[in-house]
C-alpha cells in the first residue's frame, strides 16, 4: 500500500476518532439482500456476493501484511434492507452517516450502495469531516464534488466533467452521429440526427444536463431533454412519457446518465422505438444492459468504459490491472472466488479492495488518520495507486475520482455482449 512520512505507531496520537491504541476502525456501508431482492424483482443475473466476506478477506490481507501505524484494520458494518433504501433513502442514509459519526465512531467509510449515495448523506459527511470511499454508480459531476472539499471520493466512475468530453469525441471518431432508423432500428440515409438526453429531475441530473450541453453543442447538437424521477415506482411511468417525447420530437440518438437507460430500453422495446445508444460505465453495461435491456434496443449501441468487471464479460476481459493480482490472492485466500456467473460479484470485490487499500496509502501519504490527512494522502499517493476496479488510476491533488482511463466499447450482436475496441483515451 505504500510508504509515507509517518508510518509507524508513534507517529500518531494513541487514539482519536476511529482509532484507538490496537485498532483503526473502517466503516462500510451494506445491502446484503440486493441480490435477493434482485432476483424477486426478475433480475437474476445481477448477483451482488458476499460483501462482508469480501470486506473480511480483504482487511485480514491487509492485517497480514502489517496493519497500519502498527494497528490492526478492523470493518464496522451498517447493513440496510433494500426496503429501507426503496423507501427512505434520505432518513436512512442520514441514520448511517450518524451512525458512524456518533454510534460506531470510524476514520472513513466505504459506501456500497448507490441508493442510499444521497445529497443529505453526502453533506453530513462532508461536515464531519468523514471521508467516504464510494461504490455508487449515481451521476457526479464537479460541480456536486467541489462543495464536498474531497470527502467524496468515487471509486467506479469519473466525473461527467472528465468523460463526457471524451465520450463525444470518441462516439464521432466512430461515425456514431450518422442517420437512424428508429423503427427499423439500423442506419437511415434520410433520418437526420438529434440527440435526446435523460437525466434525473434533481440536483444531480441538472449537473449533468449542463456538462452535456456543453459538449453537444461543441458539435453542434442542441438536445431534446426528459427529466425523470430519481427513484421509485414512478421511473416506469416517466420512462414511458421519455419514449412517446423522444419518438415524436424525432430523436436517433439516446444519451443517459446512468444505469437507468436500461429501464427505459424495455419501455422503448414495448413501443417498437428503437434509437441509438451512447453508453458508459456508467450504465454498467455487463450486469445490466446485456442482461436486462431487449436485444432489438442494443444494435449500433456504442461508448466508452473504464472498468472491465462492469464493462465485458470474463471471455472478454482484456487482461489484468495494475492491482487485481493483489486483490484477486486476498480474496482467494479469504474464500472468496469468481467466474463468469459472478462478475458483477467481482467487480464490487475489486472496487472494496481498491477502497480499502486506497485508504492505507492516504493514511501514509497523508501523516495520520484524520478527515484532512486522509484528503490530503488520496492527491499525494492516488496517482501511482495500483487499482484493480480501472484500467489505471485518475486520482490527483484536487481529482477524488478513481477511473483515470477508458477504452472504445460496443456492442456485438454476434454475441449478445459488449466488446472493447483498440482505443484507449485518458481522462
Amino acid at each position: 500500500a505504500g510508504g509515507g512520512p509517518a508510518s509507524g505507531r508513534d507517529a500518531i496520537p494513541e487514539s482519536g476518532r476511529g482509532w484507538d491504541a490496537k485498532n483503526i476502525y473502517l466503516g462500510y456501508v451494506t445491502q446484503t439482500d440486493f441480490t435477493r431482492t434482485a432476483a424477486a424483482s426478475g433480475y437474476n443475473t445481477v448477483n451482488a456476493g458476499d460483501q462482508v466476506g469480501d470486506v473480511e478477506a480483504i482487511l485480514a490481507a491487509l492485517n497480514r501484511a502489517g496493519g497500519l501505524f502498527g494497528r490492526r484494520l478492523v470493518g464496522v458494518n451498517r447493513d440496510n434492507s433494500s426496503a429501507e433504501v426503496t423507501s427512505n433513502p434520505n432518513g436512512t442514509s442520514a441514520g448511517n452517516c450518524d451512525y458512524f459519526k456518533n454510534d460506531k465512531k470510524v476514520v472513513a467509510i466505504l459506501n456500497l450502495q448507490s441508493g442510499l449515495d444521497t445529497d443529505v448523506f453526502r453533506s453530513c459527511t462532508a461536515k464531519a469531516r468523514l471521508p467516504v470511499m464510494s461504490l455508487s454508480i449515481q451521476p457526479i459531476t464537479d460541480e456536486v464534488l467541489k462543495p464536498l472539499n474531497g470527502y467524496l471520493i468515487p471509486l467506479l466512475v469519473p466525473t461527467y466533467d472528465r468523460m463526457a468530453p471524451v465520450l463525444l469525441q470518441r462516439l464521432r471518431d466512430q461515425g456514431y452521429f450518422t442517420g437512424w432508423d428508429t423503427t427499423a432500428g439500423g442506419p437511415s440515409t434520410t433520418a437526420p440526427v438529434k440527440t435526446g438526453v435523460l437525466v434525473t429531475s434533481d440536483t444531480q441530473g441538472a449537473a449533468v444536463l449542463k456538462v452535456y450541453d456543453k459538449a453537444l453543442a461543441k458539435i453542434g447538437q442542441k438536445p431534446v431533454v426528459f427529466r425523470y424521477a430519481p427513484n421509485g415506482s414512478q421511473q416506469q411511468t416517466d420512462f414511458q412519457s421519455a419514449v412517446l417525447q423522444f419518438r415524436s420530437a424525432g430523436v436517433t440518438h439516446v444519451l443517459s446518465d446512468g444505469v437507468n437507460i436500461s429501464l427505459f430500453m424495455i419501455q422503448a422495446s414495448s413501443q417498437t422505438y428503437r434509437p441509438r445508444y451512447a453508453l458508459t460505465s456508467y450504465s454498467a453495461p455487463q450486469p445490466f444492459v446485456q442482461t436486462l435491456a431487449p436485444e432489438d434496443q442494443l444494435k449500433g449501441a456504442l461508448g466508452i468504459g473504464s472498468a472491465p468487471t462492469i464493462d465485458v464479460n470474463l471471455a472478454d476481459d482484456p487482461g489484468p490491472t495494475p492491482g487485481s493480482a493483489w486483490c484477486l490472492k486476498a480474496l482467494k485466500d479469504g474464500g472468496q472466488t469468481f467466474n463468469s456467473d459472478k462478475r458483477f460479484a467481482q467487480a464490487i470485490a475489486f472496487a472494496l479492495c481498491d477502497g480499502f487499500r486506497m485508504l492505507v496509502a492516504a493514511a501514509k501519504a497523508g501523516g495520520g488518520l484524520t478527515g484532512p490527512q486522509l484528503v490530503q494522502g488520496v492527491g499525494i499517493a492516488g496517482p501511482s495507486f495500483p487499482t484493480s476496479f480501472a484500467f489505471r488510476s485518475g486520482f490527483a491533488p484536487g481529482v477524488s475520482t478513481l477511473p483515470g482511463s477508458a477504452r472504445d466499447l460496443g456492442y456485438v450482436a454476434g454475441c449478445s455482449c459488449f466488446r472493447y475496441g483498440r482505443v484507449t483515451t485518458t481522462f
